[in-house]
């Protein structure tokens, strides 16, 4: 699973949900939870079911945020959704105490339909959720973490700040545990839309630390991690060159235009090459 862009989208939206198959985001999140009002959560429900039974399969993955565990609205987005075959759920507060309860509940309407194991996606955003990411990435059918920001300094008690400083232990701590266990890691959306600068820097950050894609509100921010999450000409034909000098050395340990060049730098020279073939960059 190797996505740069999670769109959210409102599930009780019609003419959003319909329109999400062209937009540029990897991934796109039809949304029953935060966006979705209390009297609409039903209808949002509903809608999704029929949408994704109805779309083409799919050039992008399909995802849906579900309503938590204990609320009126889990079960019965479960029973709604799962048969539709979404590409993954997206679970909130998720944490590491209750994820056996809420997969134990998947589980029973999986066998219910008769259907194929979901890819799971834990929403990290408390303070417990950041703390029992190891626990999470340790089940076999968590296949990604996303942050939630807003919720997690909400339930720290903290003030949102531009530059994100207050989510720096939250983000070290969620894409080190996803990247121990080769899980998805997507960073918390940016809610400025109109400062699509900003937006840039913090997906560059988050990019720098080891996150694969970022959670987006709007769809030109999709555009943005789209490039950013991606590889550049630059870094392609680096990996190029080193791939290609390693042919030709025998040596495990070798000097390459002036930088040391050993197993750790061939490792990332075949990564990228491998993004690059991922997202159609090559040339």
């Amino acid at each position: 699973m190797s996505i740069r862009s999670a769109l959210f989208v409102p599930g009780n939206s019609a003419a959003m949900v319909l329109s999400s198959p062209i937009l540029d985001a990897d991934t796109i999140i039809l949304d029953c939870e935060d966006a979705i009002a209390m009297s609409s959560k039903d209808s949002a429900s509903l809608l999704i079911k029929h949408t994704l039974m109805q779309l083409p399969r799919r050039q992008k993955e399909f995802w849906v945020r579900i309503n938590p565990l204990g609320s009126d609205f889990f079960m019965d987005d479960l029973n709604n959704i799962l048969p539709s075959l979404p590409d993954a759920l997206l679970i909130p507060k998720a944490d590491g105490d209750d994820w056996g309860e809420i997969i134990a509940s998947i589980e029973k309407v999986e066998n219910k339909f008769k259907l194929k194991p979901i890819s799971l996606i834990a929403l990290i955003e408390s303070a417990k959720g950041v703390l029992t990411c190891e626990k999470l990435a340790h089940h076999p059918r968590t296949k990604g973490f996303l942050l939630g920001g807003e919720d997690f300094a909400s339930d720290m008690g903290i003030a949102r700040r531009e530059d994100n400083r207050e989510l720096l232990f939250a983000r070290y701590q969620v894409v080190t545990w996803a990247k121990a266990f080769k899980l998805l890691c997507l960073d918390t959306p940016y809610t400025d839309i109109d400062n699509l600068e900003g937006f840039k820097l913090d997906c560059e950050f988050s990019a720098s630390i080891g996150f694969d894609g970022k959670a987006c509100i709007h769809p030109l921010q999709a555009e943005v991690a789209n490039e950013v999450y991606s590889v550049s000409e630059t870094q392609i034909t680096w990996a190029k060159e080193v791939l290609e000098e390693t042919k030709r050395q025998s040596l495990g340990v070798f000097s390459f235009k002036g930088k040391m060049i050993d197993r750790p730098v061939i490792l990332r020279a075949e990564q990228t090459i491998e993004k690059a073939k991922k997202w159609g960059l090559l040339r």
